[in-house]
């Protein structure tokens, strides 16, 4: 068995799928494709990470909660802010109405920035505890978290090759 990895936006690595690039991708959306099947595989828990140092006020409701986090400096993987957007769903029930002063397309790179004291983020649980044994950041707010469901996704006229069961099965034990 070979593994190959990309990473990228979820329309181009369905693209990979579909002209048979590769056999399974990891999904955190259930994109439009008839010969495409999707099972549930992890869920991913985002918390709202800053530097060691910085300031955690507190708030008597939460307009001024989102007030004060809009007026903070952003690092986003990506413009369109997708978990940054989630969290304001979830949390405002709206939009942000804010901006991010970086955009850096890859999750331990904004970590770094993070570190670095650029600013604040929402980042996966599951990459931070190294860092915050370290002291190197922080979780803010704990209960304001959101989560991201992730699915595995392959053509269904693969779905009963040996090679892909296995892979599957293997992912599904590391969780």
């Amino acid at each position: 068995m070979r593994v190959i990895a990309y990473l990228g936006v979820a329309s181009k690595i369905l693209e990979f799928l579909l002209e048979e690039k590769v056999d399974l991708i990891v999904m955190s959306q259930k994109l439009s494709a008839s010969s495409v099947e999707y099972i549930p595989y992890m869920q991913e828990e985002f918390a709202l990470v800053a530097p060691p140092d910085y300031s955690e006020p507190t708030f008597d409701d939460k307009e001024s909660f989102e007030s004060w986090l809009c007026s903070q400096p952003w690092i986003s993987y990506d413009l369109d802010l997708p978990i940054i957007r989630r969290f304001w769903r979830e949390h405002f029930q709206k939009r942000p109405q804010t901006h991010p002063t970086h955009v850096i397309p890859d999750l331990h790179s904004v970590l770094k920035a993070i570190e670095h004291g650029a600013g604040i983020s929402l980042l996966p649980t599951f990459m931070l505890d190294e860092h915050l044994s370290r002291n190197k950041v922080k979780i803010m707010y704990p209960s304001f978290t959101v989560h991201n469901d992730l699915y595995l996704a392959y053509q269904v006229k693969n779905r009963n090759l040996p090679h892909l069961k296995t892979l599957i099965e293997t992912l599904k034990k590391t969780v």
